[in-house]
């Protein structure tokens, strides 16, 4: 997993559908997902909803690449969508899986949640 991380404006959101899309098209990668994380929260609640949550989990850990932007905007979610996410990051570590995450955290974390503090240990480039 890689995290690209600095201050709004930065271009984190510019850089991940680049290379998301480069990604996508390497003839190694057979399917990959992009999505805000805002979305991702829409669609935890709705599969929360539904009871296809477990579906959902094995969706985005079974794609080859994954990118969600913005993650910090799930720090301390009541949707449930941080719990989730980290979950899911946390699989596709497991399985070698590709991850690429936007947020603007930095290295001194002053959200406690345990995504954040999750995030806060993997490896950042750190745009300016």
């Amino acid at each position: 997993m890689l995290i690209l991380a600095g201050r709004s404006g930065a271009g984190k959101t510019h850089l991940l559908h680049a290379t998301a899309n480069q990604a996508k098209s390497n003839a190694y990668i057979r399917s990959g997902v992009t999505i805000s994380a805002q979305r991702l929260a829409e669609e935890v609640q709705r599969a929360t909803d539904f009871g296809d949550l477990p579906f959902w989990c094995d969706r985005f850990v079974s794609e080859d690449f994954l990118a969600v932007d913005d993650v910090d905007d799930l720090f301390g979610s009541h949707a449930g969508g941080d719990n989730f996410l980290l979950d899911v990051l946390r699989l596709r570590g497991d399985a070698n899986r590709r991850t690429l995450v936007s947020a603007s955290i930095s290295t001194a974390p002053d959200n406690p949640c345990p995504l954040n503090t999750f995030l806060n240990h993997q490896r950042a480039v750190r745009l300016l």
